[in-house]
């Protein structure tokens, strides 16, 4: 008698995309964070983790997370002792991801889930980085265009490494490129510069969407602050 051995499993041998969420205070949006998310990821091609990061939530945010978690066991959730700040949350998420590729989002939804399967095509088609950009800013206040406008015009004028504008943490990076970052070592890091620095192939296309309200606090929010010029020039200078 000869055994089938034929393997019947359709996710067998898939590529996995791992989602690196920090969440801070967001209890009021994560029921609409996971019904806007979920059905984006189960379209695509391949299989999927969401790793989510308590960024020392003084809400009910952790128990929120924990209820997700349990019921899905592709959702992972993981609590940081106290309120660390945005990039340091984002590095757990992303050193607890074991996909081929990840991809850092935020909890609010500023950045739109239906731009994922695009960049997941590119990256089936061969790219290790693809970063979505902003097709405009018009959804933030004045204040904020001005100064996001002015940080980018500074920063690439001082670097030797340009950093594409009206694009945020919103990338995919493959696992190699994850691998590259995880050696580097950098406790206060800028993850646009250090994706930036990288010598791997990168695709830019312009989207919009919906975008919600930024729950961290600015000043720990990592985008337009004295972190990213210090963490930059510092990673930059020592061998």
């Amino acid at each position: 008698m000869e055994l089938d051995q034929t393997n019947t499993d359709p996710n067998q041998g898939k590529r996995v995309l791992s989602l690196a969420v920090p969440f801070y205070n967001e209890e009021p949006g994560i029921e609409r964070f996971f019904d806007r998310i979920i059905p984006v990821l189960e379209g695509l091609p391949v299989e999927f983790e969401i790793i989510c990061v308590n960024d020392g939530s003084t809400d009910g945010t952790w128990d929120a997370l924990c209820q997700k978690a349990d019921h899905n066991q592709r959702v992972r959730a993981i609590d940081l002792s106290r309120n660390f700040g945005k990039e340091a949350a984002l590095t757990a998420a992303l050193d607890n991801c074991t996909g081929d590729a990840a991809i850092p989002m935020d909890a609010d939804l500023q950045d739109p889930p239906e731009v994922i399967p695009q960049m997941v095509e590119k990256w089936l088609e061969g790219f290790e980085v693809v970063v979505a950009r902003r097709k405009s800013r018009t959804t933030d206040s004045s204040g904020k265009r001005v100064m996001a406008s002015w940080f980018y015009k500074v920063f690439n004028f001082l670097s030797e490494t340009e950093i594409p504008e009206n694009a945020g943490d919103f990338r995919l990076m493959d696992r190699k490129v994850l691998q590259a970052m995880g050696r580097m070592g950098e406790q206060n890091r800028f993850m646009k510069g250090l994706c930036a620095w990288g010598d791997s192939s990168a695709v830019h296309w312009n989207l919009m969407g919906n975008r919600g309200q930024q729950a961290f606090p600015n000043g720990r929010s990592g985008n337009c602050g004295i972190s990213p010029w210090m963490a930059f020039s510092l990673s930059r200078s020592c061998p």
